[in-house]
């Protein structure tokens, strides 16, 4: 089996990183697996003790093919640490697994990951193989995937090269300006729910920066009819709920996502063919978004962020 290499950005949280590792390595392909280590430079004076502690462990990290550490000499910040380490691996591979510092990991979720980069690469609706598994209540038989065009997670997944390119080049504030003078681009981000026509909006008209996050994916998925791959039982916990992260927003049902259930089989084989309760888990995906807001929060949203 073709094993596509693993990054992992990463600064100063040392227990975090060291519980991905460790779940990583206890995965079936982790000797056939490179892991590169984009380690950041701290920016204040808290990062250091978790900088150092992380300088002291990484060259202990055994049970991988290589592990590969591109120290940065001054801090990138979290969103150039990543990219610039993506690119250079992409520069090399034509597929990458994509994952944070803070997630724990099922002892098949290379295997997922990696038959899943084969299987769907010539699959032109299909932009990414997602290991996590929202909470929600889906509808599923047999199979042990589903595919579904609402909601990325970047919560480890596997992404090739060309169509990331595609998406990189496609995905402009012009784009989003273009499409929304299309109904039915619109019709396809409005059905699953106002908080995706409020982001379709903001990334047409407010101060979008050009970020491409999960969110903006959300919406080139819905309007150009692509979708991911998740699994039925989630092969990716986050455990970055204890405000640690850069980009951490306090929710309600966050302990959902702090226990999630986890698929402890050490082997994966897809079973189905993706297409299982389609529509009806598209809906149950909208209906269910722990980020949906009502017409009213939409409307507040408009002219408080658009019309100001």
């Amino acid at each position: 089996m073709n094993c596509y290499p693993i990054v992992i950005p990463t600064l100063c949280r040392f227990e975090h990183f060291k519980r991905c590792i460790e779940s990583l390595a206890a995965n079936s392909l982790a000797s056939q697996t490179d892991v590169y280590i984009g380690l950041d430079y701290p920016l204040k004076e808290e990062h250091w003790e978790g900088y150092q502690a992380l300088c002291e462990y990484i060259p202990s990290i055994n049970g991988f093919r290589n592990i590969h550490v591109i120290k940065r000499e001054y801090n990138y910040g979290a969103s150039k640490n990543l990219n610039s380490l993506i690119e250079y691996v992409l520069g090399r591979f034509d597929a990458v697994i994509i994952s944070e510092d803070d997630n724990i990991f099922s002892p098949n979720f290379l295997e997922y990951i990696n038959i899943g980069l084969a299987r769907f690469k010539n699959d032109a609706f299909v932009i990414a193989i997602c290991g996590y598994r929202h909470f929600y209540n889906i509808n599923f038989e047999k199979n042990n995937y589903f595919r579904q065009n609402v909601a990325f997670s970047a919560w480890g997944y596997g992404i090739w090269r060309n169509k990331m390119e595609i998406y990189r080049q496609t995905l402009t504030q012009h784009y989003f300006r273009k499409k929304m003078l299309n109904p039915q681009a619109v019709y396809r981000v409005w059905k699953h729910g106002y908080s995706f026509l409020l982001n379709f909006i903001l990334y047409a008209w407010g101060n979008w920066d050009g970020s491409i996050t999960d969110s903006v994916l959300n919406i080139y998925m819905a309007i150009e009819n692509r979708s991911v791959i998740m699994p039925t039982i989630s092969k990716v916990r986050n455990m970055g709920w204890d405000g640690s992260g850069e980009h951490y927003v306090e929710i309600e049902n966050k302990q959902l996502f702090a226990n999630q259930v986890l698929d402890i089989n050490n082997h994966f084989e897809y079973q189905g063919n993706g297409w299982e309760y389609f529509s009806e888990n598209e809906r149950i995906y909208a209906n269910e978004n722990y980020a949906r807001i009502s017409l009213k929060d939409f409307v507040q949203n408009i002219f408080s962020r658009i019309f100001r």
